[in-house]
């Protein structure tokens, strides 16, 4: 018998210091993206490599716990989302 093993995946993407440092001290557990080809492969589970903007000196990982998708931003307003 074989077991289907699934394999994390670890996606890279930039973000400032305003919204870096939060993150880092545990102040902001939610990041809002759009939806684009590339936000379209994060599953829950992946990993997150945050490289701080704009000098690239620092690297934070977090894991994927949740996703919300929404088709528009009005709408993720008007879930109270943020």
């Amino acid at each position: 018998m074989s077991e289907l093993v699934m394999s994390e995946m670890v996606h890279q993407m930039g973000l400032y210091g305003n919204y870096f440092t939060p993150i880092r001290e545990g102040k902001k557990i939610v990041e809002v993206r759009l939806n684009d080809k590339k936000r379209r492969e994060i599953k829950i589970g992946d990993t997150i490599e945050f490289i701080r903007l704009p000098e690239q000196s620092e690297v934070l990982k977090v894991r994927v716990t949740n996703l919300r998708i929404f088709d528009t931003f009005e709408e993720m307003y008007r879930n109270n989302f943020v």
